[in-house]
């Protein structure tokens, strides 16, 4: 068996390359660069309404993504977002694998287990 030491100074240096990785890939000139290139999704709100992206002609995704994300709610993370997140996921997962006869029954017990996550 290996085990592989690292020091606290090794430690934070890769801490802080991570930070300034994160910091220069958040960048709206660089998020359109790679949006544009790659065809995926800005993750910068600025950027995925901008003129220049929306307006692109190398792709046709900021078309897709106006029209499949124009009913889109955004929430914050707040307290039991996590837990609540893995309750819908739960509660979807057995919704879709239950017979259709029981999926009114299995949605209104998610909707209250849903609702008493977020409240914890």
């Amino acid at each position: 068996m290996f085990i592989r030491s690292i020091s606290r100074e090794s430690f934070v240096k890769k801490d802080e390359a991570s930070k300034f990785q994160m910091k220069y890939l958040s960048k709206p000139e660089v998020q359109l660069y790679w949006s544009q290139k790659t065809g995926y999704m800005p993750t910068v709100e600025e950027v995925l309404n901008s003129d220049k992206y929306q307006g692109s002609k190398q792709s046709k995704v900021p078309a897709v993504i106006n029209e499949t994300t124009k009913n889109l709610i955004v929430t914050k993370d707040t307290k039991n977002f996590d837990a609540a997140y893995a309750q819908v996921n739960a509660s979807m997962a057995e919704i879709l694998s239950s017979p259709a006869s029981d999926r009114e029954n299995l949605i209104k017990k998610a909707t209250i287990e849903i609702d008493d996550t977020w409240r914890q």
